[in-house]
């Protein structure tokens, strides 16, 4: 079980993300979202289908994600400024 979660862990930390635009967490964040619907019963098959459950969490996650980064880059702001 070790040497299959370290098999995953090596994989998700190679996942190519889109940073042409600064960082894009699509597909972390649709990553968590499947791995999700799995853990919450939402999906047990083997195929993964585009369900209003996996949008409803995508969607949550990546909302998220974005009210995260704008409060932390706020917070830094301030803080590089009083440091001045």
């Amino acid at each position: 079980m070790q040497e299959l979660l370290q098999k995953y862990l090596k994989a998700f930390k190679k996942l190519r993300i889109d940073r042409a635009h600064g960082v894009a967490p699509h597909k972390p964040i649709l990553l968590i979202s499947v791995l999700q619907t799995f853990q919450n019963g939402i999906n047990n098959n083997q195929r993964i289908y585009i369900t209003p459950e996996l949008v409803a969490l995508f969607q949550i996650k990546l909302e998220f994600s974005w009210y995260f980064k704008s409060r932390l880059q706020i917070c830094l702001t301030l803080l590089s400024f009083n440091q001045r």
